[in-house]
């Protein structure tokens, strides 16, 4: 079956789409709610003291890195979305700096032919909150994958598994991010077009490096 669309591009959402205030994830305020509210969550769910529930998050983070979701469901058989939804469900307004002109970015991208998808580990809950925020929810009804299930970016090439669901060749796919383990790395593999974004430096190993998303107008000649 032939598909209407020329080329699909596949965004990630949180550096890409936005940028953070302190720069990156890494730095930034919505981490340390991540990791404040994860605490939290553990202390209550394990109805433990603040010093044990401490520690399992240190011990969590030690072995499955930002995977906490993860950790927890195989240590304490915690379900991930439970997780999820009392953990991330946060407000971007405080947490996130807004790309100006992102929903012509978008409109340019379909008027011109090309087909677009979200591809995030992060969960739904703070994906809608995001495109809520950001006013672009429309774009992409139906068109969300987020990091509930193990087909996550940081688990499997989860871009040529859609990619073949979506009818279209890797070729005709252009992956933009800005993590190059988890985004460029993985489109580079499948031999789809591979777009890093990022304001502090380059990729020796995209396609295109750009500073912010908004170029991809420039380099898609939109």
């Amino acid at each position: 079956m032939d598909n209407k669309f020329k080329k699909l591009v596949i965004f990630d959402l949180d550096g890409t789409l936005y940028s953070f205030k302190q720069g990156s994830f890494a730095k930034s305020d919505l981490k340390k709610r991540i990791l404040s509210g994860a605490k939290e969550f553990i202390k209550n769910r394990l109805n433990i003291t603040d010093h044990e529930a401490k520690k399992i998050l240190q011990e969590t983070q030690s072995e499955y890195g930002e995977h906490i979701s993860v950790g927890l469901e195989k240590k304490f058989g915690i379900d991930r979305t439970e997780y999820f939804n009392t953990v991330w469900n946060l407000n971007p307004k405080e947490l996130i700096k807004p790309t100006l002109g992102l929903k012509s970015l978008l409109s340019k991208l379909l008027k011109n032919g090309y087909d677009i998808i979200l591809v995030s580990d992060s969960p739904k809950v703070w994906i809608t909150n995001v495109l809520r925020y950001l006013k672009i929810t429309n774009f992409f009804i139906g068109k969300i994958y987020s990091g509930e299930s193990d087909n996550r970016k940081a688990f499997v090439n989860i871009f040529n598994n859609l990619a073949r669901k979506l009818n279209y060749q890797p070729k005709d796919c252009i992956i933009i991010g800005d993590q190059e383990q988890t985004d460029i790395l993985p489109a580079k593999e499948i031999g789809a077009t591979a777009i890093f974004v990022n304001t502090h430096k380059k990729s020796k190993i995209a396609d295109y490096s750009i500073n912010s998303v908004l170029e991809l107008k420039e380099v898609l000649n939109l």
